[in-house]
């Protein structure tokens, strides 16, 4: 297992779900992962590890404490997150 805390922006939608049942099974499978969604999202928890996992507000401080930042929202929202993460010295992958 790994360390590192990984955030999935749109972790609630249909790539986002993908990316966290993949993360969940791979070999370097991440302690921790921060499901991150827009507060328009009316899923509260995904499940991780045989844990439901709360869903943080993308918009919200879980960006500051990241080691990875995985994003699977559309370009639009993904710019600012991306950049904010950067910022806090996160690697981005995006997918949007």
């Amino acid at each position: 297992m790994s360390e590192l805390r990984v955030g999935i922006a749109g972790a609630t939608g249909a790539l986002g779900k993908e990316i966290v049942a993949l993360l969940d099974t791979a070999k370097w499978r991440p302690d921790t992962i921060v499901p991150l969604a827009g507060t328009s999202t009316t899923i509260p928890f995904v499940d991780y590890g045989g844990e439901r996992v709360a869903v943080d507000d993308l918009d919200g401080e879980a960006l500051d404490s990241l080691d990875v930042l995985i994003l699977a929202v559309p370009s639009d929202v993904a710019v600012g997150a991306a950049e904010r993460a950067a910022a806090e010295g996160a690697l981005v992958v995006d997918c949007s």
